[in-house]
């Protein structure tokens, strides 16, 4: 995805589809009480375990798709790369809830620097995803969802 030679938009829509597939295969094989439950819903020592892996899988998503919220693509790829808009979205709105969340509990339990990063990553792509909805004619997200993106 990252890298400096000169690689085509079909390369990068096709690895960011492979980065993806495995990032859900990987989440899919962590045992249920690390990925399936809700984190507050187990022990505190399971609870942090939860929590940043749920994190380190959204983080992993908007990676792999956030090159595609700016808009340049393949014309034959359109509604590939709109599906990793849509996913890198609602990895960052994963992220944003789940901060959300943990300041809700009480108090956060130790908020490695990791946990700001993440976040302000999300807040990124919260960010260039509404200025991207404001340069289109027709935006792929309503008003609504988006105040409440960014209310978020």
């Amino acid at each position: 995805m990252y890298t400096i030679k000169d690689v085509s938009d079909e390369d990068r829509v096709t690895a960011a589809q492979g980065l993806i597939q495995r990032i859900h295969i990987w989440h899919k094989s962590l045992p249920l009480h690390l990925g399936a439950i809700r984190p507050s819903m187990l022990i505190p020592p399971f609870r942090r375990q939860a929590t940043v892996l749920k994190l380190a899988h959204s983080h992993a998503i908007m990676h792999a798709s956030r090159p595609f919220l700016l808009g340049s693509f393949p014309a034959g790829a359109a509604s590939v790369v709109e599906n990793h808009v849509d996913n890198c979205i609602n990895a960052a709105k994963s992220v944003l809830n789940t901060v959300d969340d943990m300041a809700r509990e009480g108090p956060i339990f130790h908020a490695f620097w990791w946990t700001h990063y993440v976040t302000f990553c999300a807040l990124v792509v919260v960010y260039v995803s509404e200025i991207q909805q404001k340069r289109i004619a027709r935006p792929r997200y309503d008003h609504e969802y988006r105040t409440r993106l960014l209310e978020l």
